[in-house]
């Protein structure tokens, strides 16, 4: 039994080192795989920076958001414009502010497709995989709550 409850412990603790490791970059190919795996649920794309400060007061917005819409058909993904030598960099940043969302590192052709000129830049997909919102700026707790619950009404 101790020979068992050690071998588990060892493959959570691998698990969890494996689970720390730096960040994917996600590509316009894989945004379309993301919005047909979640085909159904409102989409929102959060692109940030670590070093950025309206990003970073809007991070805890989107944490409070990903709570209260869990398990109803909401799924906020965050994507960083970082430099890629940073990833490590994201993932602290990602386990300071208790993300529970995924979040990746943003592809250049990501933001060449959506234009992303300033961050915060949050993009905004209705329940059948439309884009219907892409706009740069900060976004208040209710100004996500109302886009959100917009979106969620329509059928």
């Amino acid at each position: 039994m101790r020979k068992i409850f050690l071998c588990l412990l060892l493959c959570f603790c691998w698990v969890a080192v494996v689970k720390a490791e730096p960040l994917d970059t996600l590509h316009i190919k894989d945004v379309n795989e993301l919005l047909q795996k979640n085909s159904g649920k409102v989409v929102m794309l959060n692109f940030f920076a670590t070093w950025c400060p309206p990003c970073r007061e809007e991070i805890p917005e989107l944490v409070n958001a990903s709570n209260a819409y869990k398990g109803k058909k909401v799924a906020i993904f965050g994507l960083s414009v970082d430099d890629a030598k940073n990833k490590s960099q994201v993932t602290a940043f990602v386990s300071k502010m208790k993300v529970p969302y995924p979040v990746f590192m943003a592809g250049k052709d990501l933001l060449l497709r959506f234009g992303i000129d300033s961050i915060p830049h949050n993009v905004f997909y209705d329940r059948q995989g439309k884009m219907v919102i892409s706009q740069p700026g900060q976004c208040d707790a209710e100004d996500i709550k109302l886009v959100l619950e917009d979106l969620l009404a329509d059928d």
